[in-house]
């Protein structure tokens, strides 16, 4: 089964991109350039939790705990899937 992208829990746009961290290889600044992820630098762990998505409409980052997505800041969960499968 394909997985599908997940909702931005800000504007619930599905252009969304995951946020890789620590030190990128090559193909991550391939990747990134491309508009495939979101490079989120060296330094892990300085935000509790951080986060694992960016939204390309509205520059939202926000993580997944729980089988739900979160706004950066947020505790309440919203949109947690898209057509019924998770990011």
């Amino acid at each position: 089964m394909p997985r599908t992208r997940p909702r931005c829990p800000q504007c619930a746009s599905t252009a969304v991109v995951p946020i890789v961290y620590g030190m990128p290889l090559d193909e991550d600044f391939v990747q990134a350039q491309a508009g495939r992820i979101v490079l989120g630098g060296c330094l892990v762990g300085l935000r509790q939790p951080d986060p694992t998505h960016y939204c390309t409409t509205c520059q939202g980052e926000f993580h997944r705990a729980r089988g739900a997505y979160y706004a950066e800041g947020s505790s309440e969960a919203q949109y947690p899937l898209v057509d019924g499968v998770g990011g």
